[in-house]
């Protein structure tokens, strides 16, 4: 009986102190944009959707971004990207997603980070290895993209 009590309190300990694994929860502390790239159309006054061709971005206010991810079919999801003006430590940022910088590029005064993260499943396989967080940051303006930043910088 103990054995099992004490395997259930462990169940219930994971449950609810493991890393979150979802890109909307662990950005949802910073105000801006969220876009999905999804092959999912979706229609609701809480977003604006954008045929890019293969699919849509689908783009809501981080406030919205549960409730517009939770009627996006996963499945569909392709990527996930925040564009914010809020100041991000880019350091802090990784560290809470104990993601490791595996390259950073300045292009056309832009400064790009690719950096993996066991914490989210999705990756880009490139030359440096599994990339799954991509950073820019131009003047004021942040964009992390998961798996990568599909909606330009």
């Amino acid at each position: 009986m103990y054995k099992f009590l004490g395997l259930l309190f462990a169940i219930i300990l994971i449950l609810f102190f493991s890393p979150n694994s979802d890109f909307v929860s662990l950005t949802s502390c910073y105000q801006g944009t969220i876009s999905f790239n999804t092959f999912q159309n979706i229609s609701t006054p809480l977003c604006t959707t954008i045929n890019n061709g293969k699919g849509y971005i689908v783009s809501t206010s981080t406030e919205n971004a549960y409730y517009i991810n939770s009627i996006l079919n996963e499945d569909d999801i392709q990527g996930y990207a925040l564009t914010t003006t809020q100041k991000i430590e880019i350091n802090e940022f990784l560290d809470k997603l104990h993601a490791k910088i595996l390259f950073s590029e300045n292009l056309d005064s832009i400064q790009f980070y690719y950096a993996y993260t066991p914490l989210l499943p999705k990756f880009i396989n490139a030359d440096l290895g599994k990339v799954n967080i991509q950073i820019a940051v131009r003047g004021n303006t942040t964009t992390i993209g998961y798996p990568a930043i599909l909606i330009g910088a």
